[in-house]
C-alpha cells in the first residue's frame, strides 16, 4: 500500500511514527527498565523481610514500613505513566518535540524507580 501524501509518516506503533526513533528507543528502555525492576524484585524476594522501609517521608520507626509486595508498586507505576504517556502521545502525535518528552519522561521515571528499589533492597540485604 503507499502512502498518498509523501509529507505523512507511517506509523510503525500507535503514536509512534517510524521517523520518531528516538521516541520509540525511549519507550523500549522504559519497558526493559520495568522488566529489570521485576527481576530484581523475583531475585531478592526471598532474601526481603516482611517488612520494608519503603514510606521514607514519614517519621522514624513504624509508619515507615509496608508489606515486601508494596515494592511492586514501583514498577507497576512505572509502567502506569510508560502506558499514560504512549497514549498522550498519540494525542499530540503532531508534534514530535512533545512525544520526544513525553517518552523520554516515561523513561526516567522508570530509571529513577529502579534506582529507588535498587537502593531500599541494599539497605536491606
Amino acid at each position: 500500500m503507499t502512502n498518498s501524501n509523501p509529507s505523512r509518516q507511517t506509523r510503525l506503533l500507535p503514536g509512534l511514527t517510524f521517523g520518531q526513533k528516538t521516541a520509540r528507543t525511549a519507550l523500549f528502555i522504559a519497558l526493559g527498565l520495568i522488566l529489570v525492576m521485576l527481576g530484581l524484585f523475583l531475585v531478592f524476594y526471598q532474601k526481603l523481610p516482611p517488612q520494608v522501609p519503603l514510606f521514607y517521608s514519614r517519621p522514624w520507626g513504624e509508619a515507615q514500613l509496608a508489606s515486601s509486595w508494596f515494592l511492586l508498586t514501583l514498577p507497576a507505576l512505572s509502567l502506569f505513566i510508560v502506558v499514560l504517556n504512549f497514549i498522550l502521545s498519540g494525542l499530540f502525535f503532531d508534534s514530535p518535540f512533545l512525544v520526544h518528552v513525553l517518552m523520554w519522561g516515561a523513561s526516567v521515571f522508570a530509571f529513577l524507580a529502579l534506582f529507588t528499589l535498587t537502593q531500599i533492597i541494599l539497605v536491606i540485604v
